[in-house]
C-alpha cells in the first residue's frame, strides 16, 4: 500500500465523482495494463476496489470514479461525503483481471453505467496504437 493524495474531485453525474490520485510523495505513478483496478482504502479504513480510467501510460496520476451506493457499508459514502481534495488515502498497486486480447484483430467494448470504468483506459490504449475498436454505452 502506498500513500496518495486526492488531487482533484469532479462530480460526473449524479452519484458518481471521479477521484484524481497522485502519489503523497510526488514520485510518479506505474504505467498499468488497461482494465486495471486498485485496492483503496477511505477514511472509514474500508478497502474496496475500483477501476482506474484513465490513460495508462499517465504517471503523474490514476482516476477512479465512484457511484454512491445507497446501501453502501463504509465505502463509496464514506469516499462521497468524508473525502475532500488534499486528504491523503492508501492504494494498493493496480492488479489487473480484464485484460484486452493482444491478438484481437478488433475490439468491441460494451458497458453501461459505472462499468464504463476499466473501459475508458481501454479505449485510451486503443486508440493510441491504432487498432479498431467500438465502444457501445447503454
Amino acid at each position: 500500500m502506498m500513500k496518495v493524495k486526492i488531487e482533484r474531485i469532479v462530480d460526473e453525474a449524479l452519484d458518481i465523482r471521479s477521484f484524481r490520485l497522485v502519489r503523497s510523495d510526488g514520485q510518479p505513478l506505474d504505467s498499468y495494463e488497461p482494465g486495471a483496478h486498485v485496492d483503496l482504502t477511505g477514511p472509514t479504513g474500508v478497502t474496496r476496489q475500483y477501476s482506474l480510467c484513465s490513460p495508462p501510460h499517465d504517471g503523474r496520476a490514476y482516476l477512479v470514479a465512484v457511484k454512491k451506493e445507497a446501501q453502501s457499508r463504509g465505502g463509496s459514502l464514506a469516499l462521497h461525503e468524508q473525502v475532500r481534495e488534499g486528504m491523503e488515502l492508501e492504494m494498493g498497486a493496480p492488479r489487473n483481471l480484464f485484460r484486452l486480447d493482444p491478438e484481437a484483430p478488433a475490439h468491441a467494448l460494451f458497458a453501461a453505467g459505472i462499468g464504463v470504468t476499466p473501459l475508458l483506459s481501454m479505449a485510451y490504449r486503443l486508440a493510441d496504437s491504432g487498432q479498431p475498436w467500438r465502444l457501445h454505452y447503454f
